[in-house]
């Protein structure tokens, strides 16, 4: 499947083909990968704002 997707029109257009990135969920035994975007290192006002907007973004992408 990871392969079919790659071959999607929208990887292959740049700078899309560079975003496309496959994580091994059998990589290690008894572990699932996960993506937490809520983990933050910077909790400045600026760094919320921009994590925030981030979030907003993406978002905004994957509910078109």
């Amino acid at each position: 499947m990871a392969g079919e997707i790659a071959r999607f029109q929208e990887f292959k257009k740049s700078p899309a083909k560079d975003r496309l990135v496959f994580i091994d969920p059998a990589l290690k035994e008894d572990t699932f990968p996960s993506l937490n975007p809520f983990i933050a290192h910077d909790f400045s006002e600026r760094g919320v704002s921009i994590m925030a907007q981030e979030l907003k973004r993406i978002l905004d992408v994957l509910l078109k």
